[in-house]
């Protein structure tokens, strides 16, 4: 069970605070916020190199509208009856990557913003490290969000590799409380000797009487898995994380790219 949830925050918090909350709510969690300090992009000022003023500017506006998105996501959990811990880490260069990677290992889920199509850069650096190596399931909020955590319906992206059963068995705590769960095959995806009905089979053990289908792509996996599930109005998509070589670690796969830009309905992701 998702008794321990952390949520990211930032000066840029999205809609991730209020989804987390109602689902700590949801599921009688506790709720963690951790703030982050995720640097200042200043590709919008003219100076080639900014001055240390605006540095320290810039730092202190960051700091007052993470300090805002905190008080507000503790209100919104204190009003659905959550009990909250917040945390802070100052700076997430590097090393601070590093120190937010092992303060996820100890939650149960991770609960993040979708990087902002404007100035993605940031957020997804974020997002690519604890994903990948953190060793949690993160469930990702789109920007557009507006509706709270609820489970209808879920679409599992299945192919049969480690990565799709590593995210299968982190969800199985929602897929326990979900309506209705849609597994769904896309053809071109790498072949594994693992069947539907066997997926089946495993979540019938669970009390979860899930449908499986095949479908072709159209040359995306990506765009082709987030129209399946809009098609099946799902309320959660998840789906495994792929990554390139050891070398490249820190950049995913193209299916995982693909969902990450156009995300539409929250989704969960395990590495």
């Amino acid at each position: 069970m998702f008794k321990d949830v952390a949520v990211i925050v930032d000066g840029n918090n999205g809609k991730a605070g209020a989804y987390a909350s109602s689902l700590a709510a949801l599921l009688g969690a506790h709720l963690t916020t951790i703030a982050v300090n995720i640097g200042s992009d200043f590709e919008d000022f003219a100076a080639a190199e900014p001055r240390y003023d605006m540095i320290v500017a810039e730092r202190e506006n960051q700091e007052e509208a993470t300090n805002k998105a905190v008080e507000q996501i503790r209100s919104e959990a204190l009003g659905e009856g959550v009990d909250v811990t917040s945390l802070w880490l100052d700076n997430v260069g590097d090393g601070g990557l590093v120190r937010l990677d092992e303060m996820t290992r100890t939650f149960d889920l991770v609960v993040m913003d979708q990087a902002s199509p404007d100035k993605p850069s940031e957020r997804t650096r974020l997002i690519h490290s604890i994903v990948l190596k953190s060793g949690r399931p993160v469930l990702l909020v789109p920007y557009i969000q507006t509706r709270r955590a609820h489970f209808s319906c879920v679409l599992v992206a299945w192919d049969g590799s480690a990565p799709a059963a590593r995210a299968l068995g982190d969800a199985m705590p929602l897929l326990e409380r979900a309506d209705r769960v849609e597994l769904v095959r896309i053809d071109g995806s790498p072949v594994y000797d693992i069947a539907g009905s066997a997926v089946r089979r495993h979540l019938s053990r669970h009390a979860i009487d899930a449908t499986f289908r095949r479908t072709s792509s159209a040359g995306d996996t990506g765009a082709t898995l987030l129209s399946q599930a809009a098609d099946a109005s799902a309320d959660l998509l998840v789906m495994g994380a792929y990554g390139h070589t050891p070398l490249r670690e820190a950049l995913f796969g193209g299916t995982t790219r693909t969902v990450l830009r156009s995300m539409t309905m929250p989704v969960l992701m395990s590495r």
